[in-house]
């Protein structure tokens, strides 16, 4: 965990080697990496109020820097407001989600996907 500019709080260096990320400048690394093990993903956060958002460059670099840990990746710009993402939302790219700090129980997704999902009856 990072907030800002500064150095990470918390970094595992034994986890960021198994996942061969240890070669990834730590300040190149998101405000939060979470290891999903059973969906085999590595979720990458970044958060808006410490002044990093996931943008098409910023996704697109840490692709590079962690294509070696054969795992899928989710890239997500954490906003504390739906207000604070009104002034960023130009800046999210396609294939990335937003979540709101007081909307906890949903989040938005930039759907890379010609006809998405949106069409089909919700339950």
């Amino acid at each position: 965990m990072a907030e800002g500019n500064e150095e990470p709080l918390h970094v595992s260096e034994a986890r960021l080697r198994r996942l061969r990320l240890h070669l990834v400048p730590k300040e190149q690394l998101p405000t939060v990496v979470i290891h999903d093990m059973r969906r085999h993903q590595l979720i990458l956060i970044d958060v808006a109020r410490f002044g990093r958002e996931m943008s098409v460059r910023r996704s697109q670099t840490l692709t590079r820097a962690c294509r070696g840990c054969g795992l899928d990746f989710v890239f997500v710009t954490a906003f504390e407001s739906r207000h604070e993402f009104q002034q960023l939302a130009l800046d999210c790219p396609w294939g990335t989600f937003a979540w709101f700090a007081d909307e906890t129980e949903h989040i938005v997704h930039f759907d890379d996907k010609p006809g998405g999902a949106w069409a089909q009856p919700s339950e």
